[in-house]
């Protein structure tokens, strides 16, 4: 499981004294897990990116790499975002191997809140 802070919008099901039903509320999730990540990439990651694909090669699949290293996937995912969804970034180093050996080794990685504010509005256009 992959540990993160994440902003999640979603429409309220109930009216309330602060705000009708269907207004979109924002709520963090503390634990991104299997079945988060999975329908995140489904509902907003792929159609993303396959509004941005080439009409040409529209109904080829897009693969999704994960290698397991969860720290480096949420270093690269930070870049990532900042990027606007792009590759064109360098892959900070964050001295795995001596964290690693001295057994500190961080289970979360920090998200930037302005790279992830940008993601979502990106998400939204």
């Amino acid at each position: 499981m992959f540990m993160a802070t994440v902003a999640l919008k979603e429409p309220t099901k109930r009216n309330n004294k602060n705000r009708i039903v269907g207004t979109i509320e924002t709520k963090s999730i503390l634990s991104v897990t299997k079945d988060i990540t999975r329908s995140c990439l489904i509902e907003k990651v792929l159609p993303a990116i396959r509004s941005k694909w080439p009409a040409s090669t529209s109904s080829a699949p897009i693969f999704i790499q994960q290698d397991n290293a969860r720290p480096h996937i949420g270093c690269c995912m930070n870049e990532v975002m900042k990027d606007s969804g792009g590759n064109n970034y360098k892959v900070p180093h964050m001295n795995k191997e001596r964290l690693e050996r001295e057994n500190d080794l961080p289970l979360q990685v920090r998200c930037d809140v302005d790279a992830v504010n940008q993601a979502l509005t990106l998400l939204q256009h």
